[in-house]
């Protein structure tokens, strides 16, 4: 119900109460006038009302909000020689805690990166319909798993050493060395995943860097 609504009945409400007031102060005259401070207390009851309900009406829908409200998330990639620093930060613009179930980050040549995923599905046995599916990889992958082109890392910084989340803005930084990983030349892009409690949909947000020759 919205404010409106709440605010005309109020006031439709208070409108009655005075009506009864003056049809019996008119029927029955000055001498009940215990009767009338009584309603005139009803009356100060109905018109303080509306301001309450809008209150509570405000206080749940900013409730209902809260549940529905995402994660923000940071990336950023800085590559040098042989070394691949990448940034990620999960903000909390919310005062509500908040917990992250997994988090990872997937490194792969930018236009195949579904390869890396069907490479897993396969190597596990794992059955991903979406990439809500990719939360099955915490019970396989402990430790940065490398595959040809690829890189899947995951981030237990987000969901071990923190256990909630508040209003703030964690941030966890990860060197890729290429002499270990073995990526070819290409263009590559870095996919960084959170998968919050089962109330949210997880997020996820995409950045990019050039592995050249030269390297």
């Amino acid at each position: 119900m919205s404010n409106r609504s709440i605010l005309i009945i109020s006031i439709l409400a208070s409108l009655f109460v005075i009506g009864v007031i003056i049809t019996l102060y008119v029927m029955l005259g000055p001498d009940y006038l215990q009767l009338y401070e009584i309603i005139i207390t009803v009356i100060g009851i109905a018109i303080t009302l509306p301001t309450i309900m809008i209150s509570l009406n405000k206080y749940s829908t900013e409730q209902q909000k809260a549940t529905k409200r995402y994660l923000d998330l940071y990336l950023q990639i800085n590559y040098i020689k042989n070394y691949v620093s990448i940034k990620t930060q999960v903000i909390n613009r919310t005062n509500d805690k908040q917990d992250i179930e997994f988090a990872f980050i997937l490194i792969s040549p930018q236009e195949n990166w579904d390869k890396i995923m069907i490479y897993i599905s396969e190597k596990y046995h794992i059955n991903f319909n979406c990439t809500n599916d990719f939360i099955k990889l915490k019970d396989y992958i402990k430790e940065p798993l490398y595959c040809t082109d690829g890189v899947i890392i995951p981030l237990p910084f987000y969901y071990q050493e923190n256990l909630v989340i508040g209003d703030e803005s964690p941030a966890f930084v990860y060197t890729l060395d290429n002499n270990i990983s073995k990526l070819r030349p290409g263009i590559y892009s870095v996919r960084f995943y959170i998968y919050p409690n089962a109330q949210r949909y997880h997020r996820s947000t995409v950045d990019s860097f050039i592995l050249s020759n030269a390297d």
